[in-house]
Order: C-alpha cells, then structure tokens, then sequence
C-alpha cells in the first residue's frame, strides 16, 4: 500500500510539472546551430570552386577581392566523376555579379536557406559555387554561419554602380 501511495504521488508531481516544464521550454530562445561545409576544388586561374553544403542560411566572405567578379551557383551536376546536388535547392541567387571597391573582408554572398533539402549524404546536397574574379587576385574565400560575419560589409552588386 505504501508503495502505491509513494508511484501515485510521484505520477502526480510528474503531470502537475507539464505546464511548468512547456512555459519555461516556449521562453527560451533556442536557435539551432547551422552547419556549413565547404570544400575546395582546383579551378583554373581567376576561379574559386568549391562544393557548398549547408543545413541553414550562410553567408560567403572575400578578402583580397577587388574590382567586379561574378558568381555562379549550380545545383546538380557531374564533376569529372564526381555526382553533386542531386537532392540539392539554391540557396539564394543562381548567379550574381559584385564588385569591391576594397580589398577588405566583406560578404560576397548571402544565402537565405539551406543547400540540403533531405537527409542524405554530403555531396547529394551540395551546390557547386563559382567565383570568377580578377586572374591577377588571389582572394581568400570563406564560408560561414551569419552570427560569424556580423559588422561586415556587403559587396555593391554590378547594378548598383
């Protein structure tokens, strides 16, 4: 008997802490930490390539870019033997054209959602980005999760000038 009292009691306890547990649970501002892979490829001269895979929005800086440069995205493709993107959405514009007036560390690019649009493996749900740029350059292009770029400078786009 009082060990049913004691399973009774604690059932109890348990239901009674639900509401407690949903309010504290729907106050807290959990934010889910976006992954961003990028892998390089060798390109010729006055191109960065790399595969792009990310589970959220992401934000491409350059350092070293000066003058205009366009960048090209593609979502499904071969690679010399490589299969990319099969499961793969654009992540924000398919081609774009920025210029830098500086040679400074800005974004270059700003995508608004992820590349991956299922679980599966990295290459199926990766982007081919293409940066061509000035030959002459040799910029320093990284990939990263928006919180990482804050207070940098967006490029101008070609229309703006």
């Amino acid at each position: 008997m009082r060990k049913r009292t004691i399973i009774i009691g604690i059932a109890i306890l348990e239901i009674l802490a639900i509401p407690a547990a949903a309010h504290l649970h729907s106050n807290l501002d959990i934010k889910k930490r976006v992954n961003v892979i990028a892998a390089e490829i060798e390109a010729p001269k006055g191109v960065k390539s790399y595969f792009v895979s990310s589970d959220g929005p992401f934000v491409v800086t350059g350092d070293g870019l000066r003058g205009k440069a366009i960048i090209a995205l593609y979502t499904n493709g071969q690679l010399g033997e490589v299969s990319f993107g099969k499961t793969a959405q654009l992540p924000g514009p398919a081609q774009s054209c920025v210029v830098s007036l500086s040679d400074r560390k800005q974004i270059i690019y700003a995508a608004d959602q992820s590349t991956v649009t299922d679980k599966a493996d990295v290459l199926s749900g990766a982007v081919l980005f293409n940066l061509y740029h000035d030959p002459a350059l040799e910029p320093e292009i990284q990939f990263l999760r928006p919180s990482k770029a804050d207070g940098l400078k967006s490029t101008d786009s070609c229309r703006s000038l």
